[in-house]
């Protein structure tokens, strides 16, 4: 009798081992493309940096909900799918423009693994229960969101002689009666992932001058300073092979930009769609120059004073920025105050030969 009890708990575990090396095909070891844990599953959060060249990390949360699944009835090529149950937690994915270890960088990619804990949910028998995970939109419009907002997490549940465990999990996009189908000892999704990915957008600056007029000098380098407000709260953005560090106020400025007509226009990258800027040039009021600004080519004002010049504040949105300014200065003509006289000195004229005409005339009357 105490054999037979033996032989039948071997047979169960060596069953269940076959199953779990079943399910266990589809997983691929690293944690990032969907590891199961001793009280959950991951999956991974991607944020794409293509188009954010010269940016920090954004300041940014994403959320997450999960509710279960419906049930799928087994086919000749797919298996049973059961409702999920209980109450699983699923975990976000915080972004910081500060260092943060928990981030992985890939190439151009940021990833971290988000958590859905089981460690609340008791599964009373074997087999694949499915969930459904849906990521919230984020408020930070530079981002944009998954092509798919919702994901499926099959978790497939085993007996391993101790107990009801999850050995391996798999997350799909698609539809929410998609099932797998068989692929040799394991299953195959036509649509499995290892998470959502969003991509980040950021924009540059460009700061150009440009010296007109007669006595503009082309050659002259112009002091300019750039000031930021309304960023990202730590963050940079990139100048050349410098980093313009923000305050925890999202505020920083760039100083020292030297710029004449000569010269190639200034870059600054890595800017949200947010953030808002000044610039200001170093000029006194007695170098005689008009200064005028335009941004994208289209005229800004500008506030001046004995000693500088100031474009009004503008905001990035979502487009590169290209801003110019102009100074022009033309030559004061040495006729100026000869041509401002002229009409009296015309009408002086005209006067006299006037009264010449009329005591000709006059004399030869008295004749």
């Amino acid at each position: 009798m105490k054999f037979k009890k033996v032989s039948r708990k071997l047979a169960a575990m060596m069953m269940t081992g076959a199953m779990m090396v079943s399910m266990l095909g589809m997983t691929v070891s690293a944690a990032r493309t969907g590891a199961v844990g001793d009280d959950g599953v991951y999956f991974t959060k991607t944020l794409n940096m293509d188009a954010a060249q010269g940016a920090s990390t954004p300041n940014v949360t994403f959320t997450y909900t999960i509710t279960q699944g419906s049930y799928v009835a087994a086919t000749a090529n797919s298996p049973e799918i059961l409702a999920g149950i209980g109450s699983p937690v699923v975990g976000t994915a915080v972004y910081k423009a500060v260092n943060d270890e928990s981030t992985e960088v890939d190439e151009t990619a940021l990833v971290k693994n988000v958590k859905v804990d089981f460690a609340n949910v008791t599964f009373t028998k074997p087999g694949i229960y499915r969930y459904v995970i849906t990521e919230e939109s984020t408020n930070n419009t530079d981002i944009t969101n998954d092509k798919t907002a919702v994901r499926y997490l099959d978790v497939y549940v085993v007996n391993d002689g101790n107990g009801y465990k999850i050995a391996s999990q798999a997350l799909f996009s698609g539809n929410a009666t998609d099932v797998p189908t068989k692929d040799g000892n394991s299953y195959k999704y036509a649509s499995k992932n290892d998470g959502f990915t969003n991509t980040y957008t950021t924009y540059e600056l460009t700061l150009d001058k440009t010296v007109t007029g007669t006595m503009g000098d082309k050659g002259n380098l112009f002091k300019f300073t750039i000031n930021f407000t309304n960023g990202p709260a730590n963050g940079s953005f990139t100048y050349g092979t410098q980093k313009v560090e923000l305050d925890a106020n999202g505020v920083a400025n760039v100083t020292g930009i030297e710029l004449a007509d000569a010269t190639a226009a200034i870059k600054i990258t890595g800017i949200p769609s947010t953030v808002k800027y000044t610039v200001t040039e170093t000029i006194n009021k007695t170098d005689g120059y008009t200064t005028t600004y335009t941004v994208n080519e289209t005229a800004g004002t500008a506030t001046a004073s004995d000693t500088a010049v100031t474009s009004a504040e503008h905001t990035m949105g979502k487009i590169n920025n290209a801003v110019v300014v102009n100074n022009h200065k033309d030559a004061v003509s040495p006729t100026g105050i000869a041509l401002t006289i002229a009409p009296y000195i015309l009408m002086v004229a005209l006067a006299g030969v006037f009264a010449f005409l009329f005591l000709r005339r006059r004399n030869r009357a008295d004749f």
